[in-house]
């Protein structure tokens, strides 16, 4: 919907700066209310009015002179229109030289360049994020299975016990060692005093009480090659723990060996004497 006024016979090749792009015009107006309006400021050739539903009506304005469209845009740009009681009054006007179609079609593959980039960019942005999440998940998922893990550890260590071995075979290492002990449970450490010397002893770490109990039932009061006496295996205890509950399996054998070794030591300081 357009309104052109007068125009020869002969059509003259228009500049480009005398037409004008308006934007913000008001819902209710017309080519003809365009035409007055910027008729004020020169002579008007053609003027059009679209009433686009999806954004602000917009109107193309064309004048004779590119000094008139000058002037136009000076006078018109940013003016609000209504306001005047009769309606509410408009965003302002912006009054611009109208691009060209090849200007057009530049910006529109401009803008739609623009688009493309922005959209591999929240593209780009949304990858690096998910990358980084699933790092993060698999940091997370590694630090709960160290830390399931060092709980089993010290679970486990809980429930060790360690086993007291008084009079020990002379000469063996403390691998040598373990293996006496393998049979009833899990050995984890040990450890030897005076080995090689007149009476050995140990320290070894077992597993659980139940497997602590059962070596020191089958391995308590027997006398092993090497042995000088049989062997009296207690419970340690432990640091820090309540109580003092050693739990000595010693044979009545080895006790009554232990008590006749002392009294006769005992007789024989006193024969000195």
């Amino acid at each position: 919907r357009g309104e052109r006024r007068g125009g020869s016979a002969t059509r003259r090749r228009w500049d480009e700066s005398e037409n004008l792009f308006v934007r913000n015009l008001p819902p209710d107006f017309s080519a003809a209310k365009l035409a007055k309006l910027f008729r004020q400021h020169g002579d008007v050739l053609f003027t059009k009015y679209v009433a686009d539903v999806e954004r602000s009506p917009y109107g193309f304005v064309r004048f004779k002179s590119k000094d008139d469209a000058a002037t136009a845009v000076a006078a018109l740009h940013g003016v609000k229109l209504g306001g005047d009681g009769v309606g509410p009054a408009t965003a302002p006007l912006e009054v611009s030289v109208a691009l060209t179609k090849a200007e057009q079609t530049a910006a529109l593959a401009e803008r739609r360049r623009r688009r493309e980039e922005a959209r591999e960019e929240r593209a780009a942005r949304k990858a690096s994020w998910e990358t980084r999440h699933k790092e993060w998940l698999a940091r997370q998922a590694e630090w709960d299975e160290r830390q399931r893990l060092r709980g089993e550890r010290r679970a486990a260590a809980r429930e060790r016990v360690a086993v007291h071995v008084k009079g020990a075979p002379r000469g063996l290492d403390a691998e040598k060692m373990a293996k006496i002990f393998a049979p009833f449970g899990d050995v984890a450490r040990v450890k030897l005093w005076y080995a090689n010397g007149p009476s050995p002893s140990a320290v070894l770490s077992m597993g659980t009480a139940e497997q602590a109990a059962a070596a020191i039932a089958m391995l308590g009061g027997r006398k092993l090659e090497g042995c000088l006496n049989p062997m009296t295996i207690t419970v340690a205890r432990r640091s820090g723990g309540k109580g003092d509950a050693r739990a000595s399996s010693a044979s009545p054998e080895s006790s009554d060996s232990e008590s006749s070794e002392s009294s006769e030591s005992s007789e024989s300081e006193s024969e000195s004497e």
